[in-house]
């Protein structure tokens, strides 16, 4: 039940209501993946839930582990999905990423997963890229688009501080560039900090790899440099 239940919140965390909704189907599976992983790491609470409460604020919150501050994500007056940082009890978001920030994503660009580090100190983040390759055939359909944003495509991985000060892009993903992810979805850590795994959408053709194309999942390990954070020994553990 704990699988299931995290599989769902996460699945839920990257749609927002009143919005069409693609059916993020890989997502959910290679999402399981990630907890089962995590919870053979020694992780038997990575995917607990604690308790689900009616939030003061809109949207799904997503807990820091001192479970007082929490990120969430809507829309801003133009539409574009933006991360915000709320406290428990108060009604109050504080937007971090409303503004263009060196090192960080552009305002214009929407922002989605949030997945917060063990220590509390970094918050992550998929956000829609500059650039990227868009279907000629659904580059006309905003919703469209955004629902596979939402599903991790076209997206790269960012790292922020819980003040929205400091950024850190942590992957540098590409379209039809050959063995270069295009977008991910995650990631999950491991309770210590030290491992995280997600996966990366390798080959859109869902011709040659149905229904949703080629994934990877990823593990690596984590770090911390002079208060950098960093991905190393990155291996594909596609079971």
């Amino acid at each position: 039940m704990r699988l299931m239940a995290c599989m769902f919140i996460n699945m839920v965390a990257t749609n927002r209501e009143k919005k069409p909704f693609i059916p993020c189907k890989i997502f959910v599976l290679l999402t399981l993946i990630g907890c089962v992983f995590i919870r053979t790491a020694g992780a038997d609470d990575a995917c607990a839930i604690k308790e689900i409460k009616r939030s003061e604020a809109p949207g799904v919150k997503v807990y820091a582990p001192d479970r007082k501050r929490f990120a969430v994500n809507k829309e801003d007056e133009k539409g574009t999905i933006q991360m915000y940082m709320g406290t428990e009890g108060s009604d109050t978001l504080t937007c971090i990423t409303c503004e263009d920030i060196e090192g960080g994503p552009k305002k214009r660009r929407h922002k989605m997963m949030p997945s917060w580090h063990p220590s509390g100190q970094w918050l992550f983040m998929s956000v829609e890229r500059d650039k990227y390759a868009k279907p000629f055939l659904a580059s006309w359909n905003k919703d469209l688009i955004e629902g596979w944003l939402q599903c991790g495509i076209w997206t790269n991985m960012y790292a922020v501080s819980p003040d929205g000060k400091t950024w850190h892009r942590m992957t540098d993903f590409k379209s039809n560039v050959k063995g270069v992810a295009d977008g991910y979805t995650g990631p999950n850590f491991t309770p210590d900090g030290k491992q995280a795994v997600w996966s990366q959408i390798i080959d859109g053709n869902v011709f040659k790899y149905w229904p949703f194309g080629r994934w990877d999942l990823i593990l690596a390990d984590f770090e911390e440099v002079d208060g950098v954070p960093r991905f190393t020994n990155l291996r594909n553990i596609t079971p």
